[in-house]
C-alpha cells in the first residue's frame, strides 16, 4: 500500500509541476525585444509588458480561440515561419490616441494565419478598427501567408483586402 500511495503522490507531483509550468506564459526579455511562443496567452503576456515601439519575436504553432486587441505600436515577427490556427481575427489593431499623437504603427510580418476552414468571421486575420474615432491604421503587413480559409481561390483577394483597408486609412 505504501508503494501505490508513493506513486499516486509521485504522479500528483509532477501533474502539479506540469500545470505550474504551464500556467504562466512563455514571454522573455525586456524593452525593445521580446520573444514569445505563438500561444495566444504567451504573446498577450509579450504585448502587455512591451513598450510603444518594442519587438516581439514569436516562434511556434498555436491555435487560438481569442483575438488579441493591439493598441500600441509594436513590430511582431514571426521566426520560422510560425502557424496560427484561427477561425477569428488573430490581431485587432485599434490604436490608442496617445499611439496616434506618437505615428506609432503596428508591423507584423512572417507568419501564416491559417483560417482552419472559416474566414476569421469575415475580417481576415488582422482586422482593423473602423470606428470613426479612429481613423488611423499605420500598419504594415507583410510576408505573411493566409491558408485554409474558405475563402479558397480568392486568397490573394482577401489579402488584398488587408491592404486596402490599411491604406485607405493611413495617413
Amino acid at each position: 500500500m505504501k508503494g501505490l500511495q508513493k506513486i499516486v503522490f509521485a504522479l500528483a507531483a509532477i501533474i502539479s509541476i506540469f500545470l505550474y509550468n504551464n500556467s504562466f506564459a512563455a514571454c522573455i526579455g525586456s524593452s525593445p525585444e521580446w520573444t514569445s511562443t505563438a500561444d495566444f496567452n504567451s504573446v498577450r503576456s509579450c504585448v502587455v509588458k512591451a513598450k510603444m515601439g518594442d519587438h516581439i519575436i514569436i516562434s511556434g504553432n498555436a491555435t487560438w480561440t481569442k483575438t488579441l486587441a493591439l493598441t500600441k505600436g509594436l513590430t511582431l515577427i514571426g521566426s520560422g515561419n510560425p502557424v496560427i490556427t484561427s477561425s477569428v481575427a488573430v490581431f485587432y489593431w485599434k490604436p490608442s490616441p496617445e499611439a496616434q499623437a506618437a505615428g506609432d504603427k503596428l508591423s507584423i510580418s512572417g507568419f501564416t494565419f491559417d483560417g482552419n476552414g472559416s474566414n476569421f468571421r469575415g475580417y481576415g486575420p488582422i482586422r482593423v478598427s473602423n470606428s470613426s474615432d479612429s481613423n488611423y491604421a499605420n500598419l504594415i503587413d507583410k510576408n505573411n501567408t493566409i491558408s485554409n480559409t474558405y475563402a479558397g481561390d480568392h486568397k490573394p483577394q482577401l489579402a488584398a483586402l488587408i491592404y486596402a483597408v490599411a491604406a485607405s486609412k493611413s495617413r
